[in-house]
């Protein structure tokens, strides 16, 4: 189960297309329960059809190039932040894990000591 702070840093990734299936479902079984995702969702894309719509029609704007490229890349940096998070958090529940098993290991290894010498 993903929360609102997963959901809401791999949204513009979600709405790209750009997740895994399994990731994918599960930001949509979020967004179907939250509601504040839900309208992030919406005013993210509202957004982003917006922009779209200066970019293709021009809507009397002359927009220059660099700030339709500025825009993806300022998304594709918000994007990167998300998905660099995961690694870390990997990292820390192997380590916990880890020293959870070394600690059993070692009570395992005292309590034998232990008896051994009565």
């Amino acid at each position: 189960m993903l929360t609102c702070r997963e959901v809401r840093d791999n949204l513009a990734a979600y709405q790209d297309g750009e997740t895994e299936a399994e990731e994918r479902a599960a930001i949509a079984a979020h967004l179907r329960r939250c509601d504040a995702c839900r309208r992030e969702a919406e005013a993210q894309a509202a957004l982003r059809a917006r922009l779209k719509a200066l970019r293709t029609e021009g809507i009397g704007l002359p927009l220059p190039a660099h700030v339709w490229d500025n825009a993806a890349r300022a998304w594709q940096q918000q994007d990167a932040r998300g998905r660099g998070r995961f690694p870390i958090r990997l990292a820390l529940i192997t380590i916990c894990l880890y020293l959870v098993a070394y600690g059993a290991v070692w009570a395992q290894w005292k309590r034998a000591a232990g008896m051994r010498r009565m």
